[in-house]
């Protein structure tokens, strides 16, 4: 389907999926091969309404759906609103800082020790 039947006939993207996968002559039980879904999933994708309604992860699999069966997802790209708000936000991981000491108390505890191996081998030297 090309980019001018897309915009002339004013489809959804499900619809979209759908007529691209009928013009590959694919069944859903064939497409559901080929993506790895089950034959729900596949079902599932082809009622989707529109690119901004979907999670990223979702959308992903409609790239991929749309990969496969040649389907060009720029006019539904375009009809997305604010895509900053349906871009997922990235959380910078916490990393572990180990110029720290593990706990705040091994310097104190490695001195101790020291200080009682001395203590104990002075001891044992003057008996």
């Amino acid at each position: 389907m090309t980019e001018e039947n897309l915009q002339q006939a004013d489809i959804t993207l499900g619809e979209a999926l759908l007529q691209a996968r009928l013009d590959k002559d694919l069944t859903k039980e064939a497409m559901a091969d080929i993506m790895k879904l089950s034959v729900d999933k596949i079902s599932n994708l082809e009622a989707y309404t529109d690119l901004s309604s979907l999670s990223p992860f979702e959308r992903g699999y409609v790239r991929n759906y749309a990969s496969k069966v040649g389907l060009d997802l720029k006019v539904f790209e375009l009809e997305t609103r604010d895509v900053d708000s349906i871009a997922a936000e990235l959380q910078p991981i916490a990393k572990e800082n180990w110029s720290k000491p593990l706990f705040p108390w091994f310097k104190a505890l490695f001195l101790v020790s020291i200080i009682a191996s001395t203590a104990v081998g002075l001891i044992l030297y003057l008996n």
